[in-house]
Parts: structure tokens; C-alpha cells; sequence
């Protein structure tokens, strides 16, 4: 082989082994997990604290959750805001109706933005990885604060998580469409005196007035 023939080789073979090394090297791209949301709309009343839930089905094939190196963010929805709270309760359930304990955790949770952002790491309470069958239901538990303001309705606000599957070629996943649904009610109002208990009690000055004239007008007719 010519010596011009060989610099041609190392040409086209060089560049084909640096491109080949960086993509060992680079980690995985982010797929996006294959799942559906499931809005769980929970009631509060205005001025009170209430658990929110995220709850949310793998709808694709077997995923792992690690044990560190994962994140999960909340926002608040409208009309709320998140206390200080280190943890957040996590449950799972085969059928999506009956929820129990798992493996998974979320913990060194901070909050941001005036209450509106809450940020919590993927963990485990075993120290080792969590399952996420086919077809099971995860729920994350945030607590949150209700402005005695809160405007009555219905409100949604984003939920993400991203973590690397270490099962079984380290993919690392993301999942944005999930939500922290709440159902805002008015609180209720101090109950109001009924003007006729009150009238026959004589308890409201009007009222006894009211009363007095009423009688009197009773005798005279009376007298007729």
C-alpha cells in the first residue's frame, strides 16, 4: 500500500473512531417514560392545609426506580403554597384504587419560589432500587398550604420527575405531564341567627321592639 494510500485510510478511520469513542462516552439521551397521568382532584377548603396527590401509570414495560441521582418537582396549584416539609409520602397500587407502602421515597425536599416550587431526590427506604411494574400506579403526596383568599374552583399545576432506570442499559427517563389537582371550597360562614328565634326570644333590641308592637296590635284587634 502507497504511502498516500495509507494517509487516506487514517483520514476516514480516525474520525470514524472519535465519533464512535464520544458516543460510548456520552450518557444516555433522556426518553421520555412510557406512562399516563391520572388527575386526582382532592378537596380543600379555604385557609386549611391539605395532601395533594400525583398519581401516575407505567403503561409501558417494567421500569426501576434507583436510589439516588433522581429528582421530582411540584409546582402549587392556584390558590396554594408549599410549607417547609423534608419529605414526601409516596404510595403504589397494583389497581390504581388500593394504595399501600413501598421501597420508594422522596426525600431532601426544598421549596422555591415564595411556596410555589417543591423539590424533593428519588431515594429508597432499603438503599437499593425500587420496582415499577407494567401497569402499576406510583402516588407522590405533597402537602399544601390554602390562602383563606383562595378563589372557590378547580385548579391543576405541573408535576415532573427525571431518573436513570439502572436496569437494564442505564436509560435515563423523564416523565412532564404529570399534575397536583385541587378542588378549592369556600370555608364556612358563621351561621346566622334566625331573625324569628330571635324575634320570639326577644334576643335582638329590633327584634323585642318588633315583638312589643306586634302584640299590641294583637290586643286591639282582640277589642274589635
Amino acid at each position: 500500500m502507497s504511502s498516500i494510500t495509507k494517509r487516506r485510510v487514517r483520514w476516514v478511520v480516525a474520525p470514524l473512531l472519535a465519533a464512535a469513542s464520544i458516543a460510548v462516552a456520552s450518557p444516555a439521551f433522556a426518553t421520555t417514560f412510557i406512562g399516563q397521568n391520572q388527575p386526582t382532584v382532592v378537596q380543600a377548603v379555604q385557609g386549611s392545609t391539605a395532601t395533594l396527590d400525583w398519581t401516575y401509570k407505567n403503561t409501558g414495560g417494567s421500569g426501576t426506580l434507583p436510589p439516588s441521582g433522581g429528582t421530582m418537582t411540584f409546582n402549587a396549584p392556584a390558590g396554594t403554597t408549599f410549607p417547609a416539609q423534608s419529605t414526601v409520602p409516596t404510595s403504589y397500587s397494583s389497581d390504581g384504587t388500593t394504595f399501600g407502602a413501598n421501597n420508594a421515597t422522596l426525600t431532601g425536599c426544598t421549596v422555591g419560589g415564595g411556596g410555589t416550587t417543591l423539590s424533593c431526590n428519588i431515594t429508597s427506604a432499603n438503599g437499593g432500587n425500587s420496582g415499577w411494574p407494567a401497569n402499576g400506579y406510583f402516588r407522590f403526596s405533597p402537602t399544601v398550604a390554602v390562602s383563606p383568599t383562595a378563589t372557590p374552583g378547580t385548579f391543576s399545576a405541573a408535576a415532573s420527575m427525571q431518573f436513570t432506570d439502572p436496569n437494564p442499559s442505564g436509560n435515563n427517563y423523564t416523565i412532564t405531564n404529570g399534575t397536583l389537582d385541587v378542588n378549592i371550597v369556600q370555608s364556612a360562614s358563621t351561621p346566622m341567627v334566625d331573625p324569628l328565634v330571635g324575634l320570639s326570644a326577644g334576643v335582638l333590641v329590633v327584634g323585642t321592639g318588633a315583638a312589643v308592637v306586634l302584640k299590641r296590635r294583637r290586643r286591639a284587634g282582640d277589642g274589635v
